[in-house]
């Protein structure tokens, strides 16, 4: 899927959020990756290992007259474990970041593509 816009993006410490509008779907989805220490996960029951991880989901910006936010409606999106690491490590984060970053006119990432498929499905069936 190829990028049409990219709306808002920030990379701090341990995330980096991309908001990204796709060439043929609607709406804006966030892009992120992010860094986990990792353990029970208390929704699914099961235990997340620690590393670097994709997540895409749904989301909606709102234009106030004082501020903008950014808002999702929770469980509309998807995660994947990209790599493990037992520690943190800038280096390691700022090169997944460049691999990972999307880019206007461009295609995403594969691994981008099938959480972005899959979470347009998930929410399609909700409606």
């Amino acid at each position: 899927m190829k990028v049409k816009a990219i709306k808002r993006s920030s990379v701090r410490k341990k995330d980096a959020e991309f908001i990204v509008e796709i060439e043929g779907l609607a709406g804006l989805y966030m892009l992120d990756i992010t860094y986990d220490l990792g353990g029970w996960n208390y929704f699914t029951g099961e235990k997340n290992g620690r590393g670097y991880f994709l997540n895409v989901k749904p989301v909606e910006i709102g234009d106030g007259p004082h501020f903008t936010s950014v808002s999702f409606m929770m469980f509309s999106g998807y995660s994947t474990f990209l790599e493990g690491a037992k520690r943190y490590a800038k280096k390691k984060f700022m090169e997944l970041v460049d691999k990972y970053m999307p880019v206007e006119g461009e295609e995403l990432a594969p691994e981008f593509n099938g959480l972005l498929a899959a979470v347009v499905e998930k929410n399609r069936e909700a409606a």
